[in-house]
């Protein structure tokens, strides 16, 4: 199967995106009923963000 990338979505408490960025995973692509492990990242967050929202992008 192969993996899409992780779209990452900070927004302030409107709802307005205050910072957004894609994360593509090491592996491209995993075995069927298989597993993965994502790493960890770091990131200074601004004052205003509020919400983390963290899902798979979508596939053009």
């Amino acid at each position: 199967v192969q993996l899409p990338e992780i779209l990452i979505i900070l927004r302030d408490a409107q709802g307005n995106i205050v910072y957004q960025w894609r994360h593509r995973t090491e592996a491209g692509s995993v075995p069927a009923q298989g597993e993965i492990a994502f790493t960890t990242a770091r990131s200074q967050l601004p004052a205003t963000a509020q919400n983390l929202e963290v899902r798979l992008a979508e596939t053009p």
